[in-house]
């Protein structure tokens, strides 16, 4: 956990690139791996990886695909309506 340890994008990139993946929300920690051509796992909520996903081919996402997940969008001020995280709560893990 990272949280609150970067002042800026040049302290982000070194710690993201000392990895070999980088798992997180969907948010610019996940855009900046995707343009290091890091492994990212990305854990989408209100926003809609149809719409938001990073460029390139190291990205998994991670998506309960609720029908109301694109009420965070730029026309709204990415204001979320619900009151609990309903769309990350439906994401589990699937054993293989």
């Amino acid at each position: 956990d990272i949280a609150g340890e970067t002042s800026n994008l040049s302290k982000l990139e070194k710690v993201i690139t000392y990895g070999s993946v980088l798992v997180t929300k969907y948010s610019g920690p996940a855009q900046l791996a995707a343009l290091l051509d890091i492994e990212q796992v990305i854990f989408f909520g209100p926003a809609t990886p149809r719409l938001y996903c990073p460029t390139g081919n190291k990205s998994t996402m991670l998506f309960a695909n609720y029908s109301c997940s694109l009420c965070l969008t730029a026309s709204n001020h990415r204001r979320v309506f619900c009151d609990d995280n309903k769309y990350l709560q439906a994401i589990s893990v699937k054993a293989t």
